[in-house]
This record gives C-alpha cells, sequence and structure tokens, in this order.
C-alpha cells in the first residue's frame, strides 16, 4: 500500500510516520502542506491520503482528487467524536491518534477497501475553444525554448498541456496556481515551484485570460521555466498566447448559429481522437470532447458469469455520463475501453467514471462489499484501442506496483 501522509505539524508527522512504518506500511511519502502533497501525487499514483485534521477541508480533497480521482482518503483525528464535526463528504475512513499504535493496519486496509463516489461530469468545464485550437495556440504562440513546459486550465482542472509534464503532473501544476490565486481580479501571478521530476527549481508565470463570452469560464495560462528567465519574456510569450486566445474566442460563432450548422461549417478542425460535440447545458459552444483509448485491471481473474453484466453495467454509465463508447474488451484479467468525454471531462474523469460506477453496481448485484478493481489506469488519447506492446507494458508496470497499475498519459 503506497500512502501519503498530510500533517502540517513536523512532530506529529514524523511521529506518525514512525508508527505506521512499524505496522509494516513501507511506501510512505509525508508532505507539510497541501501543495507539497498535490506534487508528490503528480508524481505518483498513491492508494490512500492520509490527513490531520488541522489540515483537512472539503477544498483540500477536491484539490487532490483533480489529480488522482480515485484516491482514498483518510482522516486522522485527535479523538472518535471529533471526526463527526468535519464537514467533508466522500470521505473512506477516520482513524484517531490514539488508536494509531493499535489499529493503523486494519483501518488504513478498510479505507483503501472503500470506494469513492463517483463524481458528475464537470458542468462548467467546457473551455471555449477546441482542445486541438488551444493546443495549437500553445505550439504557435509559445517560441522561445527557455519556456519549457506551456499549459492552459479552468478553475475545474487542467484541460491542455505541451512539454515535457506528463498529464498528471500537468493537472497537479493548475491545482497549485489555481488555489494559490488569492485575489482573482489581479490578471498575474508569479510563483516558485521546486520540480525534482524537472531536476529543480522552476518559475510558475500565470495569466488570467477573462471570458468573454456569457457562460464561458476564466482560462488561466500557465508557463514553466528556469529561475533565470526574464520576466520580460515571459510576459511577452504570455501575452502573445493571450490574444491568440481572445481573438479566437471573440471570432467563434454564437450559440444561436451553432445550433444549425454542422462542426465543419462551425469552422472547427476534428483532431484525431476526438469527436465534435453541440451545445452544452451551461450555454458554452464550439466544445471538441476528448476520446481516450483506456484500460484497467481486476483484484481477482473475473469470473466468466461477471463479463456480461459488467459490459452491460458500462454501457449504462456511459448513457449516464453523456459518452460516446465505440469499443469494449472484457476478459478475466482486464477491461479495455475506448469512449469520448463529455465536455471538459479528460482521462482521470474517465477512469473515475467508470470503474468507481462499475464496482458500485457489481456490488449492488450482487450483494457484495469485495473491492473489484486494482488502482491505477493506462489511458492515452487516441480514437483506436490500445496496442498489444502498450496492454504489456501497463500489466509489466502493475506487476512492478504490486498490482496497483499507473496512470500513463
Amino acid at each position: 500500500m503506497r500512502i501519503l501522509l498530510l500533517d502540517p505539524d513536523d512532530s506529529q508527522r514524523h511521529e506518525t510516520a514512525g508508527v505506521l512504518k512499524r505496522a509494516g506500511i513501507s511506501k510512505l511519502s509525508l508532505a507539510a502542506n497541501w501543495r507539497q502533497a498535490c506534487l508528490l501525487l503528480g508524481q505518483q499514483p498513491y492508494n490512500l491520503a492520509l490527513i490531520s485534521e488541522a489540515a483537512a477541508s472539503a477544498d483540500l480533497v477536491r484539490a487532490l482528487r483533480l489529480i488522482q480521482a480515485d484516491l482514498r482518503v483518510a482522516l486522522l483525528t485527535t479523538n472518535d467524536e471529533a471526526a463527526n464535526s468535519l464537514p467533508l463528504a466522500n470521505i473512506q475512513g477516520t482513524l484517531s491518534y490514539g488508536r494509531l499504535q493499535s489499529a493503523a493496519g486494519p483501518a488504513l486496509a478498510e479505507a483503501q477497501r472503500q470506494r469513492v463516489l463517483p463524481a458528475s461530469a464537470p458542468q462548467t468545464a467546457a473551455p471555449p475553444l477546441p482542445i486541438s485550437q488551444m493546443r495549437d495556440i500553445l505550439k504557435q504562440g509559445i517560441t522561445d525554448e527557455a519556456i519549457e513546459n506551456s499549459l492552459i486550465a479552468l478553475d475545474t482542472g487542467l484541460v491542455v498541456s505541451r512539454g515535457a509534464l506528463s498529464e498528471r503532473l500537468a493537472a497537479a501544476i493548475a491545482v497549485i496556481v489555481r488555489h494559490c490565486w488569492s485575489d482573482a481580479s489581479f490578471p498575474v501571478q508569479l510563483q516558485f515551484l521546486h520540480l525534482p521530476m524537472l531536476s529543480g527549481d522552476h518559475v510558475v508565470y500565470a495569466q488570467r485570460i477573462r471570458a468573454e463570452g456569457r457562460g464561458q469560464s476564466d482560462l488561466l495560462l500557465i508557463l514553466l521555466s528556469r529561475p533565470a528567465t526574464g520576466m520580460s519574456l515571459l510576459r511577452e510569450q504570455a501575452e502573445r498566447v493571450a490574444q491568440q486566445l481572445r481573438a479566437a474566442s471573440a471570432a467563434t460563432v454564437s450559440p444561436e448559429a451553432s445550433r444549425t450548422l454542422s462542426p465543419a461549417a462551425n469552422g472547427e478542425d476534428v483532431p484525431n481522437g476526438a469527436v465534435a460535440s453541440g451545445v452544452v447545458a451551461n450555454g458554452t459552444y464550439g466544445s471538441i470532447s476528448r476520446t481516450y483509448a483506456i484500460a484497467w485491471h481486476p483484484v481477482a481473474p473475473l469470473p466468466a458469469v461477471l463479463h456480461i453484466p459488467l459490459r452491460r453495467v458500462l454501457e449504462r454509465l456511459a448513457d449516464a455520463g453523456n459518452c460516446d463508447l465505440h469499443y469494449l474488451n472484457i476478459t478475466p484479467d482486464l477491461v479495455h475501453m475506448v469512449a469520448t468525454c463529455p465536455p471538459g471531462g479528460n482521462s482521470i474523469w474517465l477512469a473515475q467514471h467508470f470503474k468507481n460506477g462499475s464496482e458500485t453496481e457489481i456490488q449492488k448485484q450482487f450483494g457484495v462489499n469485495a473491492r473489484l478493481w486494482t488502482s491505477g489506469y493506462f489511458a492515452r488519447e487516441s480514437n483506436t484501442p490500445l496496442s498489444a506492446a502498450e496492454i504489456n507494458l501497463f500489466l509489466e508496470r502493475s506487476f512492478a506496483w504490486g498490482k496497483g497499475g499507473t496512470q500513463i498519459d
């Protein structure tokens, strides 16, 4: 079991870590604040986040699950009664410091077996432009090699990234930038992040691009570079991209016109791995939904009696989540599908929706509480199934993680 421990109290954090290690938890990462927790979660998946009541909040739990949607969360409390006073939902367990010595192992194992309630599709997360168009704008607008990575995000999470960052780490940085923005009226933010996976400190330059259409959300443009990069260069590159995004957004047809025109008539270039969507409920229009090939595997081989019920459950979840299911293959050791997310969804949302939803439905149908799926998954933005080589890579990495799996985007 891989655990992320978040506790702002240094002595308590190290004391808790010692107890957990004596209880047999060897894969343990420590975070003193939510920013460190986000960066650790951005580097690799965790089975469970153990959060002290001093750090716990609904906002923190939401932020962590923007990075890893199936993350189990347990709370460390001063006593058993304190857990009832915390206004948190969708957590998987509580453990008092007093019971930590005697019950850490069983309590955390039980928390890991609990399900994470599936989240609904983000209703305000559809970007004002097709994802392919925003990716092209980043490619054309960021011309200096000093800028190593560029991201576009909404308040609800990452939309598109370009550079060496994995989607998981890019999502973590988007969460950090958004939650550090204490004054929404200020258009630019600058901070430093230590990113060991990218060899040291980086400057994070973020610019908020105001939405001009009704029902649209502000965009966050985020640039990462080395500390030696001049602020004038970052400002110039960011403003160039911002101007292109504003111009492209202003040139998009009205919602009324988009109801009668096809995607091609709207001037949208539908890329490989994406399908065009119509007008969404919140009034945002001209959005491109992302299509993923995704695979995950069960805790134990799936018996043949489960294959047909599971297929029916996944098909119902696709309808309920406004997803287009293009391919589905169920074997004893693997579930493999190609599906299109609703506008604003990504591979993290897709995995949570289908994995957690199907586990819950199968448990209800067969009257069991046992976990169905291992944590983690393999996903690639594509409209074709994963190749045999990719499936084998996923299974090899899963075995190396002790059947934990990993997200690969």
